[in-house]
């Protein structure tokens, strides 16, 4: 749960997940979309990767369907809030 709290610790990082809730998206169209350099993107995304939020299918990023009952409230409520 520690690494699902941290996840989603970080405003990019729920706005990495929030851009994933409406389709897989490739690294470059992330960083366009979000504005953000590619270090810090590649970073929150790894840590995003590790907590299980998200998984590479290559080329693109997408949603992973997490098991903790936590992590599907909380893409329930980053949902509504679009």
């Amino acid at each position: 749960m520690c690494r699902l709290a941290n996840g989603l610790a970080h405003p990019r990082r729920i706005a990495i997940v929030q851009a994933l809730l409406e389709s897989p998206q490739s690294t470059p169209a992330l960083q366009l979309s979000l504005r953000m350099p590619t270090p810090s993107l590649l970073s929150h995304l790894h840590v995003l990767e590790q907590s299980g939020m998200i998984i590479r299918r290559h080329p693109d990023w997408v949603l992973s369907c997490p098991l903790h009952p936590l992590a599907r409230t909380l893409i329930h409520l980053l949902r509504k809030s679009m």
